[in-house]
C-alpha cells in the first residue's frame, strides 16, 4: 500500500516540498518546529487554496482538513512575526518599509539648499541711529549697484564717521548680495601680515593644511557675491595688493575700504566722506535762539531800537 495513503499528511508535505524547491524532511521540520516566515506562510495559504478546488474523495478530504488546519496555523505565525518585526525596541530604530520613508522632492530639495546656504552676516551692532548721512549713503549704495566698481574707499580724517557710514551701507546692502555682507575692523592691528588672518576669521574660513591661508580665502570667496568692509585700512597700506589680488581671483566680491589715505590701486573708486551737519540741529538751534533774542533781548545782548514817547505820554509829564 502508497504511504500516502496511510499518512496523508506526507501526501501534502511532499507536494508542499515539490512546489517550494525543499526537501520533504526540511518542510516536516518547518511545520513542527513552527518557526516559519511570513513569506513561506503565505506560500503554503496559497498552496491550500489551490488544492481547495480539487476535493473529491473522503481522503482528499481529509488532507483539505489537513490543509485548513496547517493555513490557519501558518497565519497566526506570520501575525505573529509581523508583530514581532514592528516592535520598538530600545537602542534600535523602528522598522519602516521601504516604500513608506520619506523620499526627497525637488521642493524639499530646494528647502533644504535654502537652509543649509544661508547669507553671511557679521555686521556689529549699533545702539545709536545715523542722522544726516541718508544723502550719503545713497550715493554709496548707487555706486556699489554698478557692475564696474568693485573696490570703493570711503576718504577722511580721523573722527569724521567713517565707520558709521560703512555701517549703514552694509544694512542698506544687505538685500543685493545674496552671499552676505562681512565687516572686518583693522583698528587693532597694525601688521600688514595679519590682515589676511583677520579677514578668514572673520569670514569662519580655518587654515587646514599646508596650503596658504590667502590661497584658501580666495577658494572659499571665488564664487560668492559677498560685500567685504575693511574698516580703518590706513594702519595696514602695505596690504594693498593683497586686495587687488582678491579682486581678481574671487570676480562677485566687492569690498569698501574706511581710509585716512588712498589706496593707489587700478580698480579703487574713491568716495571722499563729507563733514556731518545736522540740517535738523541747525534749524532747532536757530529757532530756539529767536525766541530767545524776542523775550528776552537783554539777556541776549540785543537792543530794542530807540523809539519817540507818545503824545499822552508828553502831556502826562507836563
Amino acid at each position: 500500500m502508497n504511504e500516502f495513503a496511510l499518512d496523508p499528511k506526507l501526501k501534502v508535505v511532499a507536494e508542499v516540498a515539490q512546489d517550494l524547491g525543499r526537501t520533504e524532511r526540511r518542510i516536516q521540520q518547518m511545520i513542527e518546529a513552527g518557526d516559519l516566515a511570513a513569506r513561506k506562510a503565505t506560500d503554503f495559504e496559497e498552496l491550500a487554496l489551490r488544492k481547495a478546488g480539487r476535493i473529491q474523495s473522503s481522503t482528499e478530504r481529509g488532507v483539505w482538513l489537513i490543509q485548513q488546519e496547517a493555513v490557519q496555523h501558518l497565519k497566526q505565525l506570520r501575525t505573529d512575526a509581523l508583530t514581532e518585526t514592528t516592535r520598538v525596541k530600545v537602542g534600535y530604530p523602528k522598522y519602516r518599509p521601504r516604500s513608506k520613508q520619506s523620499k526627497i522632492t525637488p521642493a524639499s530639495e530646494t528647502t533644504y539648499s535654502a537652509l543649509k546656504h544661508e547669507p553671511l552676516w557679521k555686521v556689529p551692532i549699533t545702539f545709536t541711529s545715523l542722522i544726516g548721512r541718508e544723502q550719503d549713503v545713497a550715493m554709496i549704495s548707487a555706486l556699489l549697484l554698478r557692475p564696474d566698481i568693485r573696490l570703493l574707499t570711503l576718504l577722511g580724517v580721523g573722527g569724521i564717521g567713517k565707520t558709521s557710514l560703512s555701517l549703514q551701507v552694509a544694512r542698506e546692502m544687505r538685500q543685493h548680495f545674496s552671499d552676505g555682507v562681512c565687516f572686518v575692523s583693522l583698528a587693532a592691528i597694525n601688521d600688514p601680515a595679519l590682515v589676511v588672518p583677520t579677514i578668514a576669521h572673520e569670514l569662519g574660513i580655518p587654515e587646514i593644511g599646508t596650503q596658504p591661508l590667502f590661497e584658501q580665502v580666495q577658494a572659499s570667496l571665488h564664487d560668492k557675491h559677498l560685500l567685504l568692509i575693511l574698516d580703518n585700512f590706513e594702519q595696514v597700506m602695505s596690504a594693498s595688493a593683497k586686495i587687488e589680488e582678491l579682486l581678481a581671483a574671487c570676480l562677485s566680491l566687492k569690498i569698501v575700504v574706511t581710509s585716512r589715505a588712498v589706496l593707489h590701486l587700478r580698480a579703487e573708486q574713491e568716495f571722499t566722506v563729507p563733514r556731518w551737519h545736522s540740517r535738523t540741529s541747525i534749524t532747532y538751534q536757530s529757532t530756539r535762539s529767536s525766541q530767545t533774542t524776542q523775550q528776552f533781548p537783554s539777556l541776549c545782548g540785543v537792543r530794542r531800537p530807540f523809539s519817540q514817547p507818545s503824545k499822552s505820554h508828553r502831556k502826562m509829564r507836563v
